[in-house]
């Protein structure tokens, strides 16, 4: 009998976002005697989320200190485990949203793991590009073609993003599909529990980060507020590493005369169930890359309605609809509001036929690490 294939994969961190969800998404769907996941903590100092599940599976997670902790330190540990795991992994996979981090694939280059994955999630840079950053990008853009085997995307945005002209492969974001899918009585449930039954509720599953514009949704928001006094709005996401911008939108809030419409309920493991609850997915991003949250609440028969950056894979359903960032307030707002007459529906046939459930594209994933 054939011993499986062992991938390393980075990327997961303490916050529960999409990166980690879709990781997990596909370490639960594994036939686990063709592929196994262990998992590299580039930011030792923390646990990463799941840790306890994926440590009673029998599968590692293996700890260095962050960069920001001991610069010298983390270097030397990367290095000095994978030297010691070369024999283990067949594949190494870096999960990024930019070209500031590359290290580990190079390391892999010199000790010998076969593979080696940049798997590109985002399409653009929440970070300023100083002349120190565009340098670091440069380099690491050259460390990239000496010890990148393989290149995959999310999405054909966030491939010409990261990679131009290089080839890549796309790799979908899937999702566990059935978790997702419209059930009026998990809706009525959690609305009650929230005690938001007879209110029109908005939201948004975010991260508080720049790239996320929370701020322009709470301008959206004043002008539903204004049309419908029965309105409310729930945020859902992490705040780590943010904590001034969650404090900056408490405090545009507040200014607006609006806490107690909006519902601030930070990092959650129930947000298949929060969709149910909500009446539209607001996603007014800088940038995306395939935005995962996006996926999960078409799934839910949930309307979703974003910028004009997302990537057209991101339209899997007729729920999917798109406005200008350049676009007034009062535009988005409109357009909310409508949402409150769709009828929810079953969408997972759609999802599975779009590329996107985790249990019919696990066999792809596998072909690839098998292959």
């Amino acid at each position: 009998m054939n011993l499986p294939v062992r991938v390393l994969q980075i990327g997961m961190t303490h916050n529960i976002g999409g990166m980690e969800t879709y990781l997990m998404s596909q370490y639960r769907k594994l036939n686990r005697e063709i592929v196994r996941y262990d998992f590299l903590n580039i930011t030792g100092e923390s646990q990463i989320v799941f840790s306890d599940e994926i440590e009673q599976n029998g599968d590692s997670i293996y700890a260095v200190p962050s960069r920001h902790k001991s610069l010298i330190g983390h270097y030397w540990s990367v290095f000095k485990l994978l030297y010691k795991k070369r024999h283990e992994y067949k594949y190494i996979v870096l999960n990024t949203c930019s070209l500031y981090y590359v290290f580990p694939l190079f390391v892999a280059a010199l000790v010998g793991i076969p593979h080696r994955v940049i798997h590109s999630h985002n399409s653009g840079d929440e970070i300023a590009e100083s002349l120190p950053r565009k340098c670091l990008k440069c380099l690491n853009a050259f460390l990239l073609k000496l010890s990148a085997t393989d290149y995959w995307a999310c999405s054909k945005l966030a491939g010409k993003w990261m990679f131009g002209k290089h080839p890549f492969q796309i790799i979908h974001n899937a999702i566990d599909t059935p978790k997702f899918i419209f059930n009026p009585a998990i809706r009525n449930r959690v609305r009650k529990k929230l005690g938001i039954e007879d209110k029109f509720v908005v939201g948004t599953v975010a991260r508080f980060s720049p790239q996320k514009n929370h701020e322009f949704l709470i301008d959206i928001f004043k002008e539903i507020a204004a049309k419908r006094e029965d309105a409310v709005l729930m945020l859902v996401g992490d705040a780590a590493g943010f904590q001034d911008r969650l404090k900056m939108i408490k405090q545009k809030v507040r200014a607006y005369h609006l806490e107690d419409k909006v519902m601030f309920l930070g990092m959650r493991k129930d947000t298949n169930e929060l969709y149910q609850a909500m009446d539209c997915h607001v996603l007014p991003s800088k940038f995306e890359g395939l935005c995962i949250t996006a996926i999960e609440a078409q799934a839910a028969g949930l309307p979703c309605i974003c910028s004009d950056v997302f990537s057209r894979e991101t339209s899997v359903t007729e729920l999917f609809q798109t406005i200008s960032l350049n676009a007034s307030s009062e535009k988005w707002c409109d357009d909310i509001i409508v949402c409150g007459d769709v009828i929810r529906q079953n969408m997972q046939e759609k999802i599975v036929l779009a590329g996107y459930d985790a249990t019919t594209e696990i066999e792809k994933i596998e072909d690839a690490y098998c292959r």
